[in-house]
């Protein structure tokens, strides 16, 4: 089954970086239904096909047959996240998922203070009627946001001395963390079901 291109649509979001965002992820099948993804190097999307295709984002969307707007920014601090949130909260979308990560991390793209517990509810009062899913790579303490799906990651961790293809897993692990997605999914939302 050949792949569909990956293509980038004039960027929605100016950083200091040379890449536009969002890049979107096309299923070969697809159900007319797209979700936006935030996050990190964890929920970077590369435009490369050849690299794309063997991340867990692209093969969430295979899975799902849906089409994913890939807001990711390697490096990105948790306000850099918010802030990318935050422009893009008016874009249409069937579901969200923000890849959270490490609390501490400073901003470099921005030049954002770190997340308060106030900011964290402004940005949970944002998502509160949106399907939404968190997922974190870190163990460290997070804001723990109600109402939303959430999932943990360790895989990254079992890959250190392995083929790192892309989101810090080997393609295996890219695999079964899509597979993890995929479930939760299945089991809460119309994404799949509908």
């Amino acid at each position: 089954m050949a792949a569909k291109e990956t293509f980038i649509v004039e960027s929605e979001i100016e950083y200091n970086k040379p890449a536009s965002l969002p890049v979107i992820v096309l299923p070969t099948s697809f159900k007319g239904k797209h979700i936006n993804l935030y996050g990190d190097s964890f929920a970077d999307a590369p435009p490369v096909n050849h690299v794309l295709m063997r991340t867990w984002v692209y093969l969430l969307a295979q899975l799902l047959e849906v089409e994913i707007y890939g807001y990711g920014i390697s490096g990105a601090a948790e306000s850099t996240i918010k802030h990318v949130y935050e422009q893009t909260l008016n874009k249409e979308r069937d579901y969200t998922i923000i890849f959270h990560t490490l609390p501490d991390r400073p901003d470099t793209f921005f030049n954002l203070p770190a997340l308060d517990k106030k900011d964290y509810q402004h940005w949970e009062s944002l998502i509160e009627n949106q399907p939404t899913l968190h997922l974190y790579w870190s163990e460290q303490a997070h804001y723990k946001f109600k109402n939303a799906e959430s999932l943990t990651t360790d895989y990254w961790v079992h890959d250190i001395d392995k083929e790192i293809v892309n989101n810090h897993m080997s393609h295996k692990h890219n695999i079964q963390f899509a597979i993890d997605v995929y479930k939760i999914l299945k089991e809460k939302n119309e994404l799949v079901n509908g």
